[in-house]
């Protein structure tokens, strides 16, 4: 069941379904209440459901900027208040970044808690966690305000759809060596190599 479709924006049609605003909602602190009723009573996922993805860890929209997952739809179509480039365009694949203003959002639309290894200091607080085999690291610390906002979207069966979209910096895979090339994996393992996440 497809609880939002939004045409004739500059990806194409495309579809933002319950599984894509689900995903989502991990990079949300709190929403509204229309929105949580509505996406309670039409989607599959319960109230506990919606309130365990909010408390996964990850960056994080400010309220002031986005109180739910469709609010970031009327603002592509829109399509204003943001610059808009495009990291990659395929047949199958668009990542959209869109740069809001630091005049019109002064402490940032978001938090970012992914940052270069090289601009903190590295010590024994450093934390390791696999992920898909792969070592990430993590440190404590407070996440960065940002003023970006990543947006992917993937096409199968011909149609567009919203898979997911987060504030901060663009992060590649993880190093995944059953499904990437050996190029792609050693890509990924270069970015994942000089990055951490800061956690509280």
């Amino acid at each position: 069941m497809e609880l939002f479709i939004v045409p004739d924006i500059t990806p194409g049609s495309f579809i933002f379904d319950f599984e894509g605003q689900y995903h989502v909602l991990k990079h949300f602190s709190a929403i509204d209440e229309d929105y949580l009723k509505l996406f309670i009573d039409r989607g599959p996922y319960s109230k506990r459901d919606v309130m365990n993805r909010m408390q996964k860890f990850g960056s994080k929209f400010h309220l002031n900027f986005l109180t739910n997952p469709l609010e970031l739809v009327q603002l592509l179509e829109n399509q204003k208040n943001f610059v808009l480039n495009y990291p990659l365009k395929t047949k199958q694949r668009i990542e959209m970044q869109l740069v809001f203003d630091m005049a019109r959002y002064p402490e940032g639309i978001g938090n970012d808690t992914l940052v270069r290894k090289k601009d903190f200091s590295v010590d024994a607080e450093l934390k390791v966690r696999m992920r898909k085999g792969f070592p990430v690291h993590y440190k404590k610390g407070e996440p960065l305000p940002t003023w970006e906002c990543q947006v992917i979207f993937t096409r199968t069966d011909g149609v567009w759809r919203l898979t997911t979209y987060f504030p901060g910096k663009y992060a590649p895979p993880f190093p995944d060596r059953s499904i990437q090339s050996k190029e792609d994996f050693e890509k990924c393992a270069d970015f994942w190599n000089k990055h951490i996440f800061l956690t509280k």
